[in-house]
Parts: C-alpha cells; structure tokens; sequence
C-alpha cells in the first residue's frame, strides 16, 4: 500500500528529476553511495519487492531524463534491495520470525532488529558502494554513454552526431538523443539541442535498425 502511495502521490517522478539533475553535479561514486543508501533505507520500510517495484523504473526514467546509462543507477539500487535488515516489514521472513517469537518467554520487540540490523546493514552499504562502483565499468560498462539497447525510439533517438558519450567516456560516432516536448528538437548527455526537426525525423525512422 505504501509502495503504491509511493507512485500515485507523484513522488517516483519527483524522485526521478531529482535524480536526473544530480548526475551532473555529484561525483558518481558519491551519487552510486546515495543510491545504496537511500534504497536500503526505503527496504526496510516499503519491502524488499515493494521497494523494488516503484523504484527500479523511477530510476530508469531518472537515467532516461539524465541520458545517463540506466544500468549504473539500476544495478546498485537492485542489488541494496537486498540489505532489508533492520526492521520486520522489510521481507516476509522477518515477519515470520517475529510472529514465530510471540511464543518464547521473551518476544522479539522491533529494536531487537534495529540494532542487530543497523551494524550490518552500514558494512554491506559501504562494501557495496565500493563494488558495484567498480563492477559497473568492468563487467556492464555502465560508465560508456547511454547503450543503444535502451533507446526506445520514441522518447530516445539514436542519432548520427559524434563526439563523446559520456563525461569521461570513449569518443562515438553516433549516440543518443533525448527527444523533447515539442518533438522537433532533442537534447543530447552533455545538454546540447538539436533542434533540425528533418535530421530528428530521419533518425527517428532508422532508429531501431
């Protein structure tokens, strides 16, 4: 019920511009760090499947608005779902476990696993922070520009415009372009618009080929 507030308040896109914007002025493994903190936290409260639900594609649309590789947001956020430790909402098993308690001569009260999950879940955030930071260039090249996989071609084109791909990241040929509201025009990772409605509309056409 929480996690679909989450998403009928709004608040997933709110989340998701605001996210968007910090690509630009955060460092990326201070942005990666915010992720993990933030998902884990929200896990404990929304569930580990709730959380996963509503966030995982607020953060896809947030790379989308970004034109940032979805998968350096995604990746980290998926794998913090897992860090639900520290209260009984967090995943079903937790919940058995406590209703299973109610039988012993001293039930399991919620700041029992308040401060038995607190010290864990700070050591697999800062580890995972490290890991995932690494991994997402060496295994998913999530540092290389917006992948062509992930254009959709409606409101991502993928045009023939060289240059960079990403800050930091190998010199392309061709990369994405982020079309905007009045679809004549369209923005590309480092904020320059294209703004030749035919160019658009040829790419749009041989966009999926």
């Amino acid at each position: 019920a929480i996690a679909q507030g989450f998403t009928e308040s709004g608040l997933n896109i709110a989340m998701g511009q605001g996210i968007a914007g910090l690509t630009e002025e955060v460092d990326p493994f201070l942005l990666n760090f915010l992720i993990i903190l933030f998902i884990s936290f929200f896990s404990q409260i929304f569930s580990a499947i709730g959380t996963a639900t509503t966030t995982l594609p607020t953060l896809y649309s947030a790379a989308l608005n970004a034109c940032h590789n979805p998968l350096a947001f995604v990746v980290p956020a998926t794998i913090a779902c897992s860090f639900a430790f520290m209260l009984p909402t967090a995943t079903p098993s937790n919940v058995v476990v406590l209703a299973k308690s109610q039988d012993l001569s001293r039930p399991l009260r919620i700041r029992d696993y308040f401060w038995s999950g607190l010290p864990l879940n700070l050591m697999v955030i800062v580890a995972a922070s490290i890991l995932t930071f690494f991994l997402q260039s060496s295994v998913f090249d999530a540092n290389s520009g917006f992948p062509k996989w992930a254009c959709d071609c409606v409101s991502c084109i993928w045009v023939p415009v060289p240059g960079y791909a990403a800050r930091g990241g190998p010199w392309v040929h061709s990369q994405a372009c982020m079309v905007n509201d009045e679809v004549t025009n369209c923005t590309l990772w480092n904020k320059t618009v294209i703004a030749d409605a035919g160019f658009i509309a040829d790419a749009a056409k041989t966009c999926g080929s």
